[in-house]
């Protein structure tokens, strides 16, 4: 089985809210996401170009942005933020981290990760950024999961709107 099956398949068993849908509901909000972070690409590093008159223009001397991956998950703190200090990579490797002990996977990647210091997403296996999405929302003091479901449930011309509901609220949350 696939280790996002996995993942998702230990979820279901440990939550009762969630059913056999769940899988395939996480599933599709996850390309949700991805598709409005990075256009669904894995490799993503944030683009600060900004757009002059219909043309994108590079900021002279500026880096690439923080977020990284298909998630665009941010490597470094951001300046004047309201979060400013926390690293919204390390939070989701950690959610990860204690995810994993919670439903008894063995797996020692997630730590390795956390101890290298190198948070970029955009070099990791898709299915590992997509465990890291699964984790962060899993252990998110305010993501509901069976939202996501109910979500994915409802008519299509309300499922991404919905969508983007439980992705805003969990995106700007000041935790």
């Amino acid at each position: 089985m696939h280790p996002v099956d996995q993942v998702l398949t230990r979820i279901i068993a440990s939550d009762n809210r969630l059913n056999y849908e769940f899988k395939d509901a996480m599933k599709d909000y996850m390309k949700a996401v991805a598709f409005h972070e990075s256009k669904g690409k894995y490799d993503a590093i944030q683009d600060i170009d900004k757009t002059v008159m219909g043309k994108k223009v590079p900021w002279p001397g500026v880096q690439p942005g923080h977020g990284r991956g298909a998630y665009q998950f941010e490597i470094a703190s951001i300046p004047g933020h309201k979060r400013e200090g926390q690293y919204a990579a390390e939070t989701a490797i950690r959610r990860t981290i204690k995810m994993y002990k919670k439903l008894g996977f063995g797996a020692k990647w997630p730590q390795e990760l956390l101890e290298s210091g190198d948070y970029d997403f955009s070099k990791l296996k898709p299915y590992q950024q997509d465990i890291l999405f699964i984790g962060d929302k899993f252990e998110a003091p305010d993501t509901i999961l069976p939202d996501i479901t109910n979500a994915y449930l409802s008519p299509d011309s309300t499922k991404h709107k919905e969508y983007a509901r439980i992705w805003g609220e969990g995106h700007f949350r000041d935790k």
